[in-house]
């Protein structure tokens, strides 16, 4: 019931309270769960790293999150610094956020799509291979 839009009636005429506008959508809430669940990643990451004394490796599960944008990203902004320290670590995370920006798009993308199939075979259409 909260996935409905504002002011629609059920089948018995009474109106539906329901998130305003947009927001109540799956195209809304599906690509925003994925970047939760990349934050909580990547603060467990972050947790890890700084207090098992070998938590190096936990950073493969941010990129694993993401991939395979910031993999790729990773691979083209890999130009090491003279330290290998600050500009390394910008690069590793300007990789999380690109790799996660492109899968949130992708994932809006692909649930939009299916409402537009499901909506599409709802009127009685029908998809031939």
């Amino acid at each position: 019931m909260l996935l409905v839009r504002d002011g629609e009636r059920d089948g018995r005429g009474y109106v539906m309270a329901g998130w305003p506008g947009r927001l109540g959508r799956p195209e809304v809430w599906v690509p925003g769960g994925y970047l939760l669940l990349v934050a909580a990643v990547q603060v467990w990451v972050e947790i890890v790293s700084r207090t098992v004394t070998d938590g190096g490796f936990a950073a493969i599960w941010s990129l694993l999150v993401t991939a395979p944008g910031s993999m790729l990203a990773l691979v083209l902004a890999a130009v090491p610094g003279p330290d290998g320290g600050v500009g390394a670590l910008l690069g590793f995370y300007a990789a999380l956020v690109f790799g996660a920006s492109v899968n949130a798009a992708l994932l809006w993308g692909l649930v939009r799509a299916v409402r537009k199939l499901a909506r599409y075979l709802s009127v009685g259409g029908t998809v031939r291979s």
